[in-house]
């Protein structure tokens, strides 16, 4: 098969076009609170049926409870958020790019979150990724094949 062959398999596959559908979306925000809930659950949705099936609950759900941690202190405070609960944020990123040089079927998980992470200004910025990575646990248990 020649290059211009793999190109043309890889960009016609419709997973990957919703993929690069939804990075895209999130790119073009300023921030995640611009972001229409409803979309997210959406992205989040389709993105566990196509890209989480295989991963293991245990797996998502150590990242979803570092967020819940954030989010309880986020909820108790005003709508910034302080230093300490932005560095647990941003300490995500290199914890999901290791859990996914593990395993590979988290790899866009981490870019996509990574993208969102960088989009949380505020409080209701934080809220949205939350809101985004609960469902994503939610419709995980739907799909996955454990």
């Amino acid at each position: 098969m020649n290059k211009n062959n793999q190109y043309n398999r890889y960009t016609n596959n419709p997973d990957n076009d919703f993929y690069y559908q939804m990075k895209r979306q999130i790119n073009d925000v300023d921030v995640m609170r611009n972001i229409e809930l409803d979309l997210l659950i959406d992205f989040a949705d389709k993105f566990a049926e196509k890209f989480l099936k295989n991963v293991k609950t245990h797996q998502i759900r150590r990242f979803f409870s570092s967020v819940k941690s954030i989010e309880k202190k986020v909820r108790s405070s005003d709508s910034v958020l302080s230093d300490s609960e932005r560095v647990k944020l941003i300490m995500l990123r290199p914890q999901l790019a290791n859990a996914s040089a593990k395993q590979k079927q988290l790899k866009k998980l981490t870019e996509i979150c990574t993208i969102m992470i960088q989009k949380v200004d505020e409080k209701p910025d934080f809220e949205r990724f939350a809101n985004f990575f609960e469902s994503l646990v939610a419709f995980h248990k739907v799909y996955a094949k454990e």
